[in-house]
């Protein structure tokens, strides 16, 4: 004998539809119904059946149906149904007068049928039949639904590690202070006695990039707005080499994480080091020969009437002291020193340029 509360237990949490147009029938039978089912909606005929059927859809779990009613019967009711979900559960009423509906039914695929007068022990091994069959499919549903989820978290995460391993820019990632990944060429960067550093990596490790004003100690030092100031120093076996990072927003093995991506800019670093040396020396050599023309003219204009000794401090004054328009400036230097620094500043305004786009998308750069 089947234990009342397992069946109440399996079948409390289902909604069932049901129609009959006896009131008599269907006052006892709601009541029934309703120590079994969380909710049970209640149709008078088929054609009011079909509609909240249509209303109620993705809230049904089970159809319990009379077959003979006014408007549309219980079994048109259900075609109508299977048209539109052929796994549903359904239960239909009998009674002996109705034995030439059974051959259409069976074609309708009716779960089960409920003689009338409705016996109780058939009633519960009835509901706990279906409401196991329901929970067992919801279950098998579930599984899949995880299932498809993990082999989709998990080939996400392969393209991911596909995508970071084919290109050859240094990439790491996060889950917060979890390091999720880090790519070969990112290993690659660092010498053995750093590979500690790299099995416990999180945004807070420093000693991996070198301490150096102006650059960053560790990816906590990051800065979302200014990312012209996120570079790097890292001693490599090949020299020194300065990246600047790039940080992604990614979804990784079904959690958002950030990717940190390296770019070389050695090479840029270099060019702008080269330009300041460039112009810093200019600058000193049109000083010196502002200096030295001053200093001649005040001592020829000035000879018969100062002291050499005067002549040296007043010229001296002069050198500390005295300003020199952009004008004059430009007037006096080399036009091909000029023009290396204007390749320099091409240079770097394309780098930008570049580096935009990557942040874009545009793989067209």
């Amino acid at each position: 004998m089947i234990d009342v509360k397992k069946v109440r237990e399996l079948s409390k949490e289902l909604t069932v539809l049901y129609a009959e147009d006896e009131v008599d029938i269907q006052k006892e039978l709601n009541n029934t119904f309703s120590l079994f089912f969380k909710k049970v909606i209640i149709a008078n005929d088929g054609e009011e059946g079909l509609r909240l059927y249509k209303e109620h859809k993705s809230e049904i779990d089970l159809v319990i149906t009379d077959i003979r009613m006014p408007n549309m019967d219980g079994l048109e009711m259900v075609e109508e149904i299977r048209k539109r979900d052929r796994d549903l559960y359904i239960v239909l009423l009998t009674a002996f007068s109705d034995q030439e509906y059974f051959v259409k039914s069976i074609s309708l695929k009716i779960d089960k049928y409920l003689l009338k007068p409705i016996d109780q022990m058939n009633f519960i091994n009835t509901v706990y039949d279906i409401a196991n069959a329901i929970s067992q499919r919801k279950l098998l549903s579930q599984f899949m639904k995880e299932n498809q989820e993990a082999e989709l978290r998990d080939r996400e995460q392969k393209t991911m590690l596909k995508i970071t391993e084919a290109y050859s820019l240094p990439m790491v990632i996060f889950n917060g202070e979890k390091l999720l990944h880090c790519s070969n060429s990112f290993s690659k960067l660092f010498s053995d006695t750093n590979q500690m550093l790299l099995k416990n990596l999180s945004l807070e490790t420093q000693g991996l990039f070198e301490s150096d004003n102006g650059f960053l100690k560790s990816f906590a030092g990051y800065d979302d707005k200014y990312i012209e100031f996120n570079k790097v120093k890292i001693n490599t076996t090949s020299g020194v080499k300065v990246f600047r990072i790039y940080k992604k927003d990614v979804e990784f093995s079904g959690v958002d994480a950030q990717m940190y991506i390296f770019i070389d800019i050695t090479y840029e670093e270099y060019l702008r080091a080269k330009a300041e040396s460039y112009t810093h020396s200019l600058e000193s050599m049109v000083v010196k020969q502002k200096t030295s023309k001053r200093d001649e003219e005040i001592i020829e204009n000035r000879l018969h009437n100062n002291s050499t000794t005067d002549i040296i401090e007043e010229s001296s004054n002069k050198q500390h002291h005295e300003k020199i328009s952009a004008k004059e400036f430009l007037s006096t230097v080399n036009p091909s020193h000029i023009t290396e620094i204007q390749g320099l500043y091409v240079i770097d305004r394309k780098f930008h340029e570049y580096i935009l786009a990557f942040e874009e998308g545009n793989d067209d750069k």
